[in-house]
């Protein structure tokens, strides 16, 4: 599960920096 949150806060990065 904490590998899991950890691929969120990843693939959440990366979209920020798509979006910006």
């Amino acid at each position: 599960m904490l590998n899991f949150l950890r691929w969120l806060g990843v693939v959440n990065s990366i979209f920020l920096v798509l979006m910006k």
